[in-house]
């Protein structure tokens, strides 16, 4: 079932500002939301920073593999050698 929340269009304003506020200047996006505390579109400021530091910092972890050790990389790489030890097999 889904979940049919409904969201003050304050906050929600003020999510997406400070998720992209945060993307630029992540200082100036806490002090705008420390200042807005009290009200909808303050707490949607704080929100929104929380959420891109927690995307920037799953992105930081995610592993980042070289070209070559990638999935295609290495299946083109393991046909090349069954090509080689075919060719030597047969001479």
């Amino acid at each position: 079932m889904e979940n049919h929340e409904i969201i003050d269009s304050e906050y929600q304003k003020g999510f997406n500002e400070g998720y992209v506020l945060a993307r630029h200047n992540r200082e100036l996006a806490e002090k705008i939301a420390e200042a807005l505390k009290e009200t909808e579109r303050g707490r949607g400021i704080a929100e929104g920073c929380k959420e891109f530091a927690k995307e920037k910092d799953a992105e930081k972890t995610k592993i980042k593999l070289p070209d070559w050790l990638k999935k295609d990389k290495l299946k083109s790489i393991e046909k090349e050698k069954t090509k080689d030890k075919d060719f030597h097999d047969k001479a």
